[in-house]
């Protein structure tokens, strides 16, 4: 299934590992490095940078999009639901940020089955999760990818 939605896009810009680790520390994690695909909290990402190229993370109604770029990482997320006070988004910074409208395509998904093990055999939380992209359309679509427990 497929909706559209519109949300809050915001450029947190280009930081350290550390800050980074700081910013998802309640959300949680999704990411596939040289060790395999990787699900946990914030609180258990690795103390040095993930040999990665992204890495999600989601809490309540934020999803995190992390690109690393060598020992740093840019950062955006989206705000969807009531942190953006359940009103069309208004124009205005959140948390003095870079922020600006965008209409973003959900689309339910297990990017994986059992029977795939390109990155190795993967966590059962992969398989016990409902995942979902959060794709914003255009010339160079973006996706944010999140997970919720299946019902």
């Amino acid at each position: 299934m497929t909706t559209t939605t519109t949300a809050a896009l915001v450029r947190h810009g280009r930081h350290d590992w550390h800050h980074v680790r700081h910013l998802l520390a309640g959300a949680d994690c999704l990411w596939a490095d040289l060790d395999g695909l990787h699900l946990t909290t914030g609180r258990d990402l690795p103390s040095a940078t993930p040999v990665a190229t992204h890495l999600w993370g989601w809490q309540q109604d934020e999803s995190f999009r992390i690109r690393f770029d060598r020992a740093n990482a840019l950062v955006a997320s989206l705000r969807t639901g009531p942190t953006t006070g359940g009103a069309p988004y208004d124009g205005t910074a959140v948390d003095d940020l870079p922020t600006t409208l965008v209409t973003v395509r959900i689309s339910d998904g297990l990017p994986w089955t059992e029977d795939r093990h390109e990155v190795g055999k993967l966590p059962q939380a992969v398989y016990n999760a409902r995942f979902e992209l959060l794709e914003i359309a255009g010339a160079a679509p973006v996706t944010f990818v999140r997970a919720a427990l299946r019902p």
